[in-house]
């Protein structure tokens, strides 16, 4: 196994572990601020995709760079 391969591997897990947090975070303040739960839901879906990417193409660009 590369380098690279370790470097995007540990960035994917640290990825999804940070997805899952902005998630819970978001979810929860969402939650005081409407009062339709799939709303709520769907709102604390795209913040967590968004940070998932975001990380996975950090830990990319961090493996080439590496």
């Amino acid at each position: 196994m590369g380098a690279r391969s370790v470097v995007f591997l540990i960035g994917l897990t640290c990825s999804l572990i940070a997805s899952i947090m902005a998630y819970v975070i978001t979810y929860e303040e969402y939650a005081h601020h409407f009062a339709e739960r799939k709303r709520t839901a769907r709102e604390a879906f795209s913040t967590a995709l968004v940070t998932f990417v975001f990380f996975a193409v950090l830990s990319l660009i961090l493996g080439f760079l590496l």
